[in-house]
């Protein structure tokens, strides 16, 4: 049993031809299932911008970033924020969210 919240981070980077065909193949995990302690999880949402909430009504099964545009090659990213699927992430995560200012 752990004693945090469980977090994944995915991403998701879309080039022209993803962009013009509507679907990338650029997505996957920068990490998976990691424990984190409310105040780290807290931290985690206000300093990596995840300022988007998957909905509107409930606490958000997700958290997104705005897109980063690198000017350079015109690629653009998503990085996303997930809790674990168990009980205790689930009701950290609510809380997590509401301290971090991303959910009333």
């Amino acid at each position: 049993m752990h004693s945090g919240i469980i977090l994944s981070q995915t991403y998701e980077v879309w080039d022209g031809a993803a962009l013009l065909a509507g679907e990338t193949d650029g997505r996957g995990f920068d990490f998976e299932n990691v424990a984190y302690t409310f105040r780290e999880t807290v931290e985690k949402i206000r300093s990596g911008g995840f300022v988007y909430a998957s909905c509107s009504h409930g606490a958000p099964a997700w958290l997104s970033t705005e897109t980063y545009v690198d000017y350079r090659t015109g690629d653009e990213e998503t990085k996303s924020l997930h809790p674990g699927r168990d009980a205790r992430s689930q009701k950290y995560w609510a809380k997590a969210c509401r301290a971090a200012g991303v959910w009333a």
